[in-house]
């Protein structure tokens, strides 16, 4: 319920958390992005997913494009970490792929960046630029994974990947995509794919 109400204040209200405040140091999305790890180590995955929405509403409205990449490489930074630390342990042993706790981490991460990249749009790229190749390989892996049908869960990483690949191609052609809103609401994307 705090999140729901968070992202239709940071979506509504956007621009004054990222310009200075009278009486205030930094900008309030600053001291937001440098917390993350503490302000969403109590919430659950898809409060986390909708808190990370909000924040990229509020990164969309910083106008100066630096200020802007720095903002979204801090908030994108704990997936990101563990984003890499997957990687890297994949790329000496693939078959973590099949495990099913790191499917769903990477599930949650894949998750984290739709939801920011569907509030940010374009200004993604930075993000989208990091991960890309790694994404195309991880893309490969699980569609192994699905020709091999080691496990259900394989698929959805397949589709939550297409999804944020869909989600990032919408946003260069300027067309809002289809959102899911919880967790496993993933019918619309079966039916696309």
């Amino acid at each position: 319920m705090a999140c729901d109400t968070f992202i239709k204040i940071a979506n509504k209200c956007r621009r004054h958390f990222v310009a200075l405040q009278l009486g205030e140091n930094e900008p309030f999305i600053e001291e937001i992005v440098r917390n993350m790890r503490k302000i969403t180590m109590d919430l659950s995955p898809q409060q986390i997913h909708t808190f990370y929405e909000a924040c990229g509403y509020m990164i969309s409205a910083q106008g100066q494009k630096t200020l802007q990449d720095r903002l979204i490489d801090n908030l994108m930074a704990l997936p990101n970490s563990a984003w890499d630390q997957i990687i890297a342990e994949a790329n000496q042993n693939a078959a973590i792929l099949q495990d099913g706790n790191t499917i769903k981490i990477i599930g949650n991460i894949m998750k984290t960046n739709v939801a920011a990249c569907s509030s940010i749009g374009t200004y993604f790229y930075s993000q989208i630029g990091r991960i890309y190749h790694d994404m195309l390989n991880m893309y490969r892996a699980a569609s192994q994974l699905i020709n091999d049908a080691v496990a259900s869960d394989g698929k959805l990483i397949g589709l939550l990947l297409q999804h944020l690949f869909q989600t990032s191609a919408d946003m260069v052609q300027g067309a809002s995509p289809p959102k899911p809103r919880k967790s496993g609401d993933f019918a619309p994307l079966r039916r696309r794919f």
